[in-house]
């Protein structure tokens, strides 16, 4: 079972990523760009670092279940999680791919933040791998 802290940890990030993606599509101008970033993409970006970050524990919470051995227990959480953020990142790449990563545009800049943050988890999850 998930524990109570890592759900509301989960459920705080969701609800602000999804904050931050409606204040992106309704703000006007420039979203993204080497001078300007829209405040809400700040948000929403905040809120999935929030939500992948509760997902590791969330993860290691269902391993827990299964094993008692608790290097085995992240080995399983790592690899949940890792396969978590692709699926965000091929999702982020769809709509990315949809709107031509235009970074002027809500969806385009969305893509870009999103795609940016699994790609640094997915980073991070390798180098721990290869460093092991």
């Amino acid at each position: 079972m998930i524990t109570r802290p890592v759900a509301l940890a989960a459920a705080a990030g969701l609800a602000v990523a999804a904050a931050g993606v409606a204040g992106v599509a309704a703000a006007d101008g420039s979203r993204l760009g080497a001078d300007h970033v829209d405040p809400w993409l700040v948000v929403f970006a905040a809120g999935l670092a929030t939500l992948l970050g509760a997902a590791a524990f969330g993860f290691h919470d269902i391993a827990s279940r299964r094993t008692e051995d608790p290097e085995r227990r992240w080995e399983r959480a790592l690899v949940m999680w890792g396969a978590l953020t692709a699926v965000l990142a091929a999702a982020f790449l769809a709509v990315g791919a949809g709107s031509g990563f235009d970074p002027a545009t809500a969806a385009g800049a969305i893509a870009i933040a999103g795609l940016f943050e699994c790609v640094l988890v997915l980073g991070a999850l390798i180098a721990l791998v290869l460093g092991t």
